[in-house]
């Protein structure tokens, strides 16, 4: 049977089962309020749906009466047979009992009418031909997702039942202290402040050039291979060789300029050893140049589905494929694309920027907030920003404010945390120990130097 002979799932005697419940108990409503109008398949049981909300949202009484009043100011009552098809739905259903049952009916073929919908625009994407295989897939695994979005159940919860869904930790964070519940970075002191990666959050690792991003971003994954954890690096910048490299060379704490020259047994051995182990790190690695954000959703989408991974990492977004009109609106576009992207696959995404050049004009040359290139919706996506600064690389050895303690010493400040506390300073400070000759970081255990 050819798709277009087929007819559409729907069940008319559980959509008016829902309304005839509602119609005859008001409280009722609330139970279901989850269904959308579009939920119903019949257009009559769409308008009396939306009549039924409207009374409700005006916390008038639900029944025959004030229904079809509203239908009447909705010129809707003579469309749907008069007040005799609601007395009709009411005689039908002698009790609202069974009133959810009849809504998780209406709602799952409701889904199923969504998804018929969504195949059909994805074969209108496959004969437009678009101009990649790449943009194809990311458009149809959009619309995909999009479409599950639509069909997670949402409205309004009992916050007593949210609040017992977390009792547990709650409790236990009295009793031991607060511990952190997402993602680790393995950096002990910055997930206690972050409380770890969240799923559905969106990172921004915002930094000047030579301040450390890619080598943060690279020793977050590897902290999470070598928990049997695997993410998914999206590298605009760098080829998969390049960042071969600095692992082996992280993991190896051999110095990089070491390979150059001719390297002694030892040193060759811990190269060799490194390499066999980077190898087997469960990290994933596209080095797509210019790549959409919409096209790593989609392959992210995969790579869960295929080798569970927990985190995304997107480095960098200035180098992002997304289309603009201007430098502007292609980061907003990007900006928005990333966070929509940690939301539908559910899952943190840590994605690195470059920050403008005013800040190498200020005395202070920690980042700041409004250091974030481009456009006002990086700091309004995020939910957390996380700036890094080097002491040691602005006041080398040699000049007025260079600090011998701050060698190999690299500040990751919290400039925003939409879920943690507020810091009159604007950021807070958490010390990591970087090599940067090896590329190795760490936790700092020294008393944080005193920087001029």
């Amino acid at each position: 049977m050819a798709v277009d002979d087929r007819k559409p799932p729907y069940d008319l005697d559980a959509e008016e089962a829902v309304v005839g419940s509602c119609l005859i108990d008001s409280e009722a409503v609330a139970k279901v309020m989850w269904l959308a109008t579009d939920d119903f398949y019949r257009d009559k049981n769409q308008w009396v749906w939306g009549a039924i909300l409207a009374v409700n949202k005006r916390r008038e009484a639900v029944n025959q009466i004030t229904v079809a009043h509203e239908l009447e100011m909705m010129d809707r009552l003579t469309n749907i047979g008069g007040s005799a098809y609601l007395s009709n739905t009411v005689y039908n259903v002698p009790t609202s009992v069974h009133v959810e049952y009849y809504a998780q009916i209406v709602k799952k073929l409701a889904d199923m009418r969504r998804l018929i919908d969504t195949a059909e625009d994805i074969a209108d994407i496959g004969y437009n031909t678009p101009e990649s295989s790449d943009d194809a897939y990311g458009q149809a695994m959009d619309k995909l997702l999009k479409s599950r979005g639509h069909t997670l159940k949402g409205g309004l919860q009992i916050l007593g039942d949210a609040a017992m869904e977390k009792a547990d930790d709650f409790m236990g964070w009295i009793d031991t202290g607060y511990q952190p519940t997402g993602l680790l970075t393995g950096f002990s002191r910055l997930d206690k402040v972050l409380g770890g990666l969240h799923g559905g959050d969106l990172t921004l690792l915002a930094a000047r050039p030579a301040m450390g991003k890619t080598t943060f971003a690279l020793n977050v994954a590897r902290n999470l291979a070598l928990r049997g954890i695997s993410s998914a690096l999206f590298s605009l910048e760098m080829n998969t060789f390049q960042l071969v490299l600095k692992l082996v060379y992280m993991t190896s704490k051999v110095d990089s300029q070491e390979l150059r020259g001719d390297n002694p047994p030892e040193v060759a051995s811990k190269l060799e050893s490194a390499w066999a182990e980077v190898a087997g790190l469960p990290i994933m690695i596209d080095p797509t140049p210019s790549l959409k954000v919409t096209t790593a959703q989609a392959r992210s989408m995969q790579a869960k589905a295929t080798n569970d991974i927990k985190l995304i990492i997107f480095d960098h977004l200035g180098l992002a494929g997304d289309y603009g009109k201007n430098r502007v609106e292609k980061i907003t576009n990007v900006s928005g694309n990333l966070k929509a992207m940690a939301k539908l696959t559910d899952l943190p995404v840590l994605a690195l920027c470059q920050l403008s050049r005013a800040q190498r004009e200020r005395d202070n040359k920690r980042p700041i907030l409004e250091d974030l290139r481009d456009s006002g919706s990086l700091e309004q996506d995020a939910d957390n920003v996380i700036g890094l600064y080097r002491h040691e690389y602005y006041y080398p050895y040699g000049d007025k404010k260079y600090v011998e303690e701050a060698e190999n010493f690299l500040e990751a400040l919290v400039l925003k945390q939409r879920m943690g506390k507020s810091n009159p300073r604007g950021s807070t400070k958490v010390g990591l120990y970087y090599d940067v000759k090896t590329g190795v970081m760490g936790n700092w255990f020294q008393e944080y130097p005193k920087l001029k």
